[in-house]
């Protein structure tokens, strides 16, 4: 609602410092070689520009709501199908909407090649942005650490503090060390671990598959822009009064 108030308050912005600076035809017609086909053409770009005014005005990028999760696992995690599912099981339990991934690497995949690259911002469970877009999101740095678990409770301090990943900050596989594929909880098996304590969450360190239990990184998967219904009539308004204000304009400074 906010991104739609800004739009429809420089809407009227442009029109009304269109019909307190109108062009003179003479003064028009002295720079620019207009005939019918140019005027046409011109007629047709407007159009263009109210249509993406009215599209912009009812379509908005959804966040993707990223968490880590409240339940630990060994690195015998059923492969990255199965870390999804598990994913997918916290958030549904925690009645979050949307399709949720691992933060997980191995031989088969990464996040770089699985996931979504989200164009909107990435947030905690309770709204608060760690990211603008996916861009923003594997620069290597964050704000601050993903250390809310699905339901929001601070997992900062709670053992244990670390999380299956392999991935580094780009979302590509970090390393070869990846329990077997996370299909392996044997002790002599190896995988980078991230910590809640790193805004960064790359792996800091490998560890044991089969001894340790630790966390896993969830992230939704969101990609066009979607349609809001009750936008729809906001939407009509903005090209019904563009398309008006705009022929209005061509013809009295043009024709």
């Amino acid at each position: 609602m906010h991104n739609r108030l800004q739009l429809l308050l420089l809407f009227f912005i442009i029109i009304f410092h269109a019909n307190m600076n109108p062009l003179h035809p003479s003064s028009l017609h002295q720079h620019l070689p207009f005939n019918r086909q140019s005027n046409m053409n011109l007629s047709t770009s407007f159009k263009y520009i109210c249509t993406a005014m009215a599209v912009s005005s009812v379509t908005s990028q959804a966040s993707s709501t990223v968490f880590v999760t409240s339940t630990t696992y060994t690195g015998n995690l059923g492969g990255l199908t199965g870390a999804d599912a598990k994913c997918q099981a916290r958030a549904d339990a925690a009645g979050l909407p949307g399709t949720y991934m691992a933060w997980l690497s191995d031989s088969t995949g990464s996040p770089d090649t699985r996931f979504v690259k989200s164009t909107g911002p990435y947030t905690l469970v309770d709204d608060t942005i760690i990211a603008a877009n996916w861009d923003d999101l594997i620069d290597g740095t964050l704000p601050l650490s993903i250390n809310l678990d699905e339901i929001g409770s601070l997992m900062l301090f709670s053992s244990p503090t670390n999380v299956w990943s392999t991935t580094a900050s780009d979302g590509t596989r970090a390393s070869n060390s990846h329990c077997n594929d996370w299909s392996s909880s044997l002790t002599s098996d190896v995988a980078g671990v991230a910590s809640l304590l790193n805004a960064a969450f790359v792996p800091l360190y490998p560890d044991n598959c089969g001894s340790n239990v630790y966390r896993l990184y969830c992230f939704e998967q969101i990609g066009v822009p979607t349609v809001s219904a009750s936008s729809l009539p906001f939407g009509i308004l903005i090209f019904h009064f563009c398309t008006i204000k705009l022929s209005s304009f061509i013809h009295n400074t043009i024709f």
